[in-house]
């Protein structure tokens, strides 16, 4: 599609050699596991908050977002009215329950409850559910990436990878947040050089704005959602949009080590409290920035149609190909650098992110076959470096099998793998801070519902075409909360049915401090 000039190759290297940079001067504080895991529980909640969002913000959501507002108009904007629910239920009902005891890995809290099979079920869903998450960021990096500069896919892919891995096995959780606000600022910045770039071109801060009467937006077919509907197989409605919203930011704060472990790394609950509404505004800020981004392209190639990267088809049946075809062929040198440190920028910090949190947990939950032989903190560390490499070693393989997640577009890939295992980690959680009942029976049973479900759902265009011939998915935005409420109420029949087991305090009630004071979460 293009080739980078002199000045691109330029303005890359300097972003690499910047994060790599991060990553050996946070190495140089570090002495124990307690700094390379959580940041000694010093770190700041704003570069916490920060690193929430720059770590849900991927590659693919940098691509995603624009492509789909290009196919489908604005509707999925409307996920953004999650803000003050998520927050509320978040901030005031989950997060004093992370932050009451001073753990490492989250899947700790479940232990108490449910006892150690659980947890270490939990945790490997985490794993499974990450690196396949990192695989796809990486081969959407990567191919974005090649498509821009004319490199080798396997070279793109082995950059992301071994750059991103280097400096988070150097630097820890702290180069890790520490890099996520720096690349936050290259991917927001970079969207807005674009949309700014595309002002100039076309004449001025509004002249980009589509024409919403022009017979060329008519068009582009895009479909007024309705305010609610029961029709499961339709695509969105204003309600299930939001609901979505709800659903992943408080599925994935409650229940995924990579929110959790920033939570973790701040001093208290107020503190975790504060870093997650910060994470919140982020969200409100990229996901304006990246429909922007869309919108101006729409406005862009309706006003210049011979430079779409396929003049004969329409805006919306190339979508997903604009926004990397602009980078590569319409923005001038430097530009078009910038753009590209923005691509690496988004898959970094989820691949950082990701890499920091699976070693935790392999270091914290799995510490009898991860730290056997490590005597010293100092060999607890040395080992939590290998493990992270291989880590990174792992996901990088994985983006190679990214293939196979079904959907229409970028958007609906990503919200299919982030919906794949959130319900089961989430109802875990729930069952042990709300459900004073809950037994480890009902935990496994919630366990599997949530699982078997969302991978279900996820897949119900295949499975349903297997008896009518018809490949017709349910709605993305039904994933979690359908999965999330059936693995609810399945963890608490079965908990009903079943006897409390209390073994020598390994199993009992949540908070009960007897309990804790026989074994204590951290």
């Amino acid at each position: 599609m293009g080739h980078l000039k002199t000045l691109d190759l330029i303005v890359i290297a300097a972003y690499m050699a910047g994060v790599l940079g991060v990553g050996w001067w946070s190495s140089r504080r570090q002495h124990d596991t307690e700094e390379y895991f959580v940041g000694s529980r010093s770190m700041h909640p704003l570069v916490a908050g920060i690193s929430i969002i720059a770590s849900l913000v991927s590659t693919i959501s940098y691509l995603s977002n624009p492509g789909e507002m290009v196919k489908n108009g604005p509707s999925w904007a409307w996920q953004m009215l999650h803000a003050p629910i998520s927050f509320v239920v978040v901030g005031f009902f989950i997060i004093p329950h992370i932050m009451k005891h001073k753990v490492t890995s989250g899947y700790q809290l479940l232990e108490q409850k449910f006892g150690m099979g659980v947890r270490q079920a939990a945790a490997i869903l985490f794993i499974l559910s990450r690196i396949f998450w990192m695989g796809l960021v990486i081969f959407t990096c990567g191919f974005a990436a090649s498509q821009v500069s004319g490199l080798p896919l396997s070279a793109t892919l082995l950059t992301v990878g071994v750059i991103g891995m280097l400096y988070t096995v150097l630097g820890g959780i702290r180069a890790v947040m520490v890099t996520d606000v720096i690349q936050f600022i290259i991917l927001i910045g970079g969207a807005w050089l674009s949309v700014a770039f595309i002002a100039v071109k076309t004449g001025g801060l509004t002249a980009w704005w589509p024409d919403w009467t022009s017979a060329q937006l008519s068009d582009l077919n895009w479909q007024r959602p309705k305010l609610l509907s029961l029709n499961p197989f339709d695509r969105l409605s204003v309600l299930s949009v939001a609901l979505y919203g709800c659903s992943f930011w408080i599925l994935t704060a409650t229940g995924d080590q990579v929110v959790i472990q920033r939570f973790l790394s701040t001093r208290d609950a107020r503190a975790a409290r504060r870093s997650f509404g910060i994470s919140i505004l982020g969200d409100w800020l990229t996901s304006a920035t990246l429909f922007i981004t869309g919108l101006a392209l729409v406005g862009f190639y309706l006003r210049f149609p011979a430079q779409l990267p396929d003049p004969s088809m329409s805006l919306p049946g190339q979508a997903d190909e604009l926004f990397p075809h602009f980078i590569a062929a319409i923005l001038p040198a430097g530009l078009t650098g910038l753009l590209v440190a923005a691509l690496f920028a988004a898959a970094m910090s989820s691949l950082d992110s990701g890499i920091s949190s699976i070693s935790t947990v392999l270091i914290t939950d799995f510490s009898g076959v991860f730290t056997h032989g490590c005597d010293t903190d100092a060999a607890r560390l040395a080992r939590a470096r290998w493990v992270g490499v291989g880590v990174g070693c792992v996901a990088t393989a994985m983006s190679f099998a990214v293939s196979l997640v079904p959907g229409n577009n970028l958007l609906e890939v990503t919200v299919r793998v982030s919906s794949l295992l959130a319900a089961p980690l989430f109802v875990a959680f729930v069952l042990a801070f709300f459900d004073k009942r809950s037994t480890p029976a009902g935990a496994w049973a919630a366990i599997a519902t949530g699982a078997i479900l969302a991978i279900g759902l996820t897949y119900s265009g295949e499975i349903l075409a297997l008896f009518t011939g018809e490949t017709r998915p349910i709605s993305i935005t039904l994933i979690m909360p359908v999965s999330s409420l059936a693995a609810i109420t399945a963890g608490i029949a079965v908990s009903r049915f079943t006897k409390t087991r209390e073994t020598n305090g390994t199993i009992g009630t949540y908070g009960n401090k007897g309990t804790d004071a026989q074994r204590p979460v951290d």
